[in-house]
């Protein structure tokens, strides 16, 4: 019976380990297949319209900004909607809802994180002027300051919730990332 119990902690610690090493950096090819299979997605979705509902749904938020978590759970909810869309993704080497959702999340948080950077000196600047202009009018309904002090939160959160390791890569294709992704206004 300890055998038995040895046994399956041993494999238990392999697969987390293994399933921890797979969450390396992204790399360009990783970010490539990406791109492949949310295509792959767009053209099944445009053929399967009448059958299922809108994938862009699944990214409207109620006046917030989405959380990495949110994302992750929308492109895992992609993945699992339907066999067809689970087929063409699997075609491109994501095996499962939950890596699916989580190299669409890097990508999209270290891609709005790139961006974020290289627009921080015109949005600092602006987010400064807002806030002062917050500050001096008493006339500011405290539903609109509590508005700009979330989306200056928001920013923040893209920061961080990019992985620095992740940044390489992503720098490297960001132009092509970047086209790929207002093709469509989306990228699902």
């Amino acid at each position: 019976m300890h055998a038995i119990r040895g046994t399956v902690a041993l494999l238990l610690a392999l697969f987390a380990g293994a399933a921890g090493a797979a969450q390396g950096a992204l790399d360009e090819d990783t970010i490539t297949r990406w791109m492949g299979a949310a295509s792959a997605v767009r053209v099944w979705a445009e053929t399967h319209e009448d059958e299922t509902p809108a994938l862009g749904d699944l990214f409207d938020s109620e006046l917030r900004m989405p959380t990495p978590e949110d994302i992750s759970r929308a492109y895992a909810t992609i993945y699992a909607q339907d066999s067809g869309v689970r087929d063409v993704i699997q075609e491109h080497g994501f095996d499962s809802a939950e890596q699916w959702g989580d190299v669409s999340m890097r990508i999209t948080l270290g891609l709005a994180s790139l961006e974020l950077e290289q627009n921080a000196p015109a949005m600092e600047a602006e987010m400064a002027r807002a806030m002062a202009e917050m500050e001096n009018n008493p006339n500011m309904p405290p539903e609109l300051r509590a508005m700009i002090e979330q989306a200056m939160g928001s920013v923040q959160q893209l920061r961080e919730g990019a992985r620095e390791e992740d940044l390489p890569a992503l720098r490297a294709k960001q132009g092509e990332l970047r086209t790929f992704l207002e093709a469509d206004d989306g990228g699902y």
